[in-house]
């Protein structure tokens, strides 16, 4: 497998103990929700629903973490935090609007290590 700048294959073998079918179900999941829950977190942002964006971010930040996506899942703890203390703002729009535009990259590099397992 190749390097990759946004996500860590050494994160995922461990995980799967080196097995490359799980390895490619934990590539699958993360292609079938993390954009889905990329695009709630935007549009609870743009609907300005706190509880909503609290809940993604979250959400977000934990799976990002889990394939090692550190870049991304900071930008969640960001989000999360900015929206604890002064509520959705311009910067919070920010922030998931670059997570957004990051996840497209994180999104090729997982569909690149799934199909060269």
């Amino acid at each position: 497998m190749s390097n990759y700048q946004h996500i860590s294959i050494d994160a995922i073998n461990e995980m799967a103990d080196g097995e490359k079918d799980f390895i490619a179900d934990i590539l699958n999941n993360c292609l079938e929700t993390m954009g889905p829950n990329l695009q709630m977190l935007q549009d609870a942002v743009r609907g300005n629903d706190t509880q909503s964006v609290l809940f993604q971010a979250h959400k977000l930040k934990g799976s990002f973490r889990f394939i090692g996506a550190n870049e991304i899942a900071s930008l969640m703890e960001q989000t999360e935090n900015e929206t604890k203390a002064v509520g959705i703002n311009g910067k919070v729009k920010e922030l998931t609007d670059g997570a957004a535009e990051l996840y497209k990259v994180i999104e090729e590099e997982i569909r690149h290590m799934a199909a060269n397992l």
